[in-house]
C-alpha cells in the first residue's frame, strides 16, 4: 500500500488499500465487494496493476477479473519507488522474469545502480566526451599522415655520388610499414564513434535498456566487438613487425611479405566471432553487469565475454609484452657494444625509437588494465551482487516502513563495489584509445612538419647535398631509393651503429652491424648495401 501514488483520488487509494490489507492479514482472499468497490473508483490500468500485485503477493491464490469503470486520473504514475529504483514496467527497468521479486511494483534499471546518480552522470559524460575526442583526433591523425610529406632520397641516376639527393613527396601511411598504423587507427576511430551513439539517442540509458532501441544497442555492440578486437590484433601486428625489424634485423622488404597474413588474422578473427557465433546466438546486447555500453551479454560465469574478447586481449597483451621485452634487450645490447667514435648514445637511440616503444608499452598497460579489471569483476561477482541485493532489501524495507514519501530517508548504501575511480578509468581506457594514440604519433607528426617548414624542406627548390645531410644525425647516414639502402659515414665507423629510421618515421628501422677491417669494400645487392 505504500506504493500508491498521491496523484490518485482518495476513493481509489482507499478502496485499493482495503483490498491489499485484506489480502495481507485475512485468512481468505479479499471479498468480491472490496474488488467491486475498487473497480468502480479506479481506472482499468490502475485496477489491473494492483490486481497483478495482489496475485503475485498471494502466489496466485487471490485474483479477480473485474475491470474498473472509473476514469480517474493518474494511471501513468500509479506508484512511487525509492531512488534509484523505478517502476517495474518502466522502459529502462530490468527484466525480473523468474526472479524472487517478479511481479513487484518496483524494479531497478537494467544497469546495476550501485553508484550514485551523480557518479553515473559523470561516467556518461566521460564516455561521450572521450569517445568524441578520440574519434576526432583519430581522423586528424589519419589526415596528417595521408597529406604529402617531404623525403630526401639518393638520386638513382647517380648512385655512386653520395652528394646528390632528390626531394620527393610521399603519403606516409600509404607506405609500408606505416600502413599498419593506418589500419590500427582506423579501427580505433570506428570503435570511438560507436561509443557516441548514445548522444544521437539522447540518453545512453535508453540505448542500454529501452526495448525501443534494441536494434541500435545491437549495432553498437556488434561494431564494438568487431573493431575493438581488430584494433587489438593490429596493435600486436605492429609490435611483431617492430620485433622482426629490430630484434631479428629483417629488412622492410622481408617483413612486408607478412602484411597479407596480418590482414587475414586481423579481419577474420573478429568477423568469425561476430557473424558466425555471437549474432546467431543472440549474445549481443546490454551486458547489465561488467559494462556500461552495449556489447556481449553477460552471464553469471562471464563465459561469452571471456571466450570471445577478454581471453584474446589477455593473450595479445602478454605476447606484446614479450616482444617489447625482447626489443628493449636488443636495443640495450647494441647500445652497450657501441663505441664512442660516431656512435649513437642510449639517449639518442631512445629519442629516435621512443615513440614506437612508448606506443607498444602504453597499450600493454591499457590492454592489461582492461583484462585485469574484468577478471576482478568476475572474481568478486558474488560479493558485489550480494551487496547489491542487500542494498535493495534495505531500500524497500525502510521505504515501506516510512509514514509518507516526504518522511522517507535513505540511509542504505552498497557495502562492496568497485572503486569509482577505477570504474572511471576503465571508461576512459576504452573510449580514449584514439586520444592516447594521437598524443604519441600526432604530436610527433605535427612537430616534424613544423621543423621541415622552418628549414625550408617544403620549398620548390631541390635539396642541396648540405641540406640533405643535415636531415640525418652524425655518424652513419642512411638514405633509401627504389633499389638499395646506401650507407655513408662522415666519421670513423664504430663496431655497431643503429641508424636513423630509413624514412624518418615511427616504425621504419634499419639496424646495421659494421665491422672494421683493413680494407673497406661495398657489395650491393637488390635490397641493401653492406660494408665489410
Amino acid at each position: 500500500n505504500r506504493i500508491l501514488s498521491t496523484s490518485y483520488s482518495s476513493s481509489c487509494r482507499s478502496s485499493l488499500k482495503d483490498v491489499g490489507c485484506n489480502a495481507a492479514f485475512a485468512t481468505s482472499c479479499p471479498d468480491s465487494s472490496l474488488w467491486n468497490t475498487a473497480s468502480s473508483h479506479c481506472t482499468n490500468t490502475m485496477y489491473s496493476r494492483y490486481n497483478s500485485l495482489v496475485t503475485s503477493y498471494s502466489d496466485g491464490a487471490c485474483s479477480d477479473s473485474i475491470t474498473g469503470t472509473s476514469t480517474s486520473s493518474g494511471a501513468d504514475s500509479w506508484i512511487s519507488c525509492p531512488s534509484p529504483m523505478i517502476q517495474a514496467d518502466g522502459s529502462i527497468a530490468a527484466d525480473l522474469s523468474g526472479s524472487t521479486i517478479n511481479g513487484g511494483p518496483c524494479s531497478y534499471p537494467c544497469y546495476y545502480p550501485i553508484y550514485s546518480d551523480t557518479e553515473l552522470s559523470d561516467h556518461i559524460s566521460l564516455l561521450d566526451a572521450f569517445a568524441w575526442i578520440s574519434f576526432i583526433l583519430s581522423l586528424i591523425l589519419i589526415g596528417l599522415n595521408l597529406i604529402k610529406d617531404v623525403e630526401y632520397r639518393l638520386d638513382h641516376r647517380s648512385s655512386d655520388d653520395l652528394d646528390r639527393f632528390s626531394k620527393v613527396y610521399v603519403r606516409r601511411w600509404l607506405l609500408y610499414p606505416e600502413r599498419l598504423q593506418l589500419y590500427f587507427t582506423g579501427c580505433v576511430a570506428m570503435a570511438s564513434f560507436t561509443l557516441t551513439l548514445g548522444t544521437f539517442v539522447g540518453d545512453d540509458k535508453k540505448l542500454w535498456c529501452d526495448s525501443n532501441y534494441k536494434d541500435a544497442c545491437k549495432a553498437q555492440g556488434s561494431l564494438l566487438e568487431f573493431f575493438g578486437m581488430a584494433a587489438a590484433i593490429w596493435w600486436l601486428c605492429i609490435a611483431f613487425n617492430a620485433w622482426m625489424t629490430i630484434a631479428r634485423e629483417r629488412s622492410v622488404e622481408e617483413t612486408e611479405r607478412y602484411e597479407k597474413w596480418y590482414h587475414l588474422v586481423a579481419w577474420s578473427v573478429p568477423g568469425v566471432f561476430l557473424f558466425l557465433v555471437l549474432l546467431p546466438a543472440d549474445k549481443i546486447g546490454f551486458p547489465g553487469y561488467s559494462s556500461m555500453w552495449c556489447w556481449i551479454k553477460s552471464d553469471d560465469t562471464g563465459a561469452w565475454q571471456f571466450a570471445f574478447f577478454y581471453s584474446e586481449v589477455g593473450f595479445i597483451c602478454v605476447s606484446g609484452f614479450l616482444l617489447f621485452l625482447h626489443i628493449c634487450m636488443k636495443i640495450y645490447s647494441l647500445a652497450k657494444e657501441s663505441t664512442s667514435g660516431g656512435s649513437l648514445s642510449k639517449r639518442e637511440i631512445l629519442r629516435r625509437l621512443g615513440p614506437m616503444l612508448l606506443f607498444i608499452s602504453l597499450y600493454i598497460f591499457l590492454y592489461g588494465w582492461m583484462f585485469g579489471y574484468r577478471v576482478n569483476l568476475q572474481v568478486e561477482r558474488t560479493t558485489y551482487q550480494d551487496a547489491f541485493k542487500s542494498y535493495l532489501t534495505c531500500l524497500l524495507t525502510q521505504w515501506s516502513q516510512s509514514a509518507s514519501t516526504g518522511e522517507y530517508s535513505d540511509s542504505c548504501s552498497v557495502s562492496d563495489k568497485p572503486e569509482v575511480g577505477t570504474w572511471y578509468f576503465q571508461t576512459v581506457n576504452l573510449a580514449g584509445l584514439g586520444t592516447f594514440t594521437f598524443l604519441i604519433f600526432g604530436v610527433q607528426s605535427i612537430k616534424e612538419r613544423i621543423e621541415k617548414y622552418r628549414d625550408g624542406a617544403y620549398s620548390d627548390d631541390d635539396a642541396s647535398p648540405k641540406s640533405a645531410m643535415e636531415m640525418e644525425p652524425s655518424g652513419v647516414k642512411v638514405y633509401q631509393n627504389s633499389s638499395a639502402h646506401v650507407v655513408s659515414s662522415t666519421e670513423p665507423l664504430s663496431l655497431i651503429h643503429i641508424s636513423e629510421p630509413t624514412r624518418l618515421l615511427s616504425i621504419s628501422y634499419a639496424v646495421f652491424c659494421l665491422k672494421k677491417k683493413k680494407k673497406n669494400t661495398r657489395k650491393t645487392n637488390n635490397n641493401k648495401t653492406q660494408i665489410n
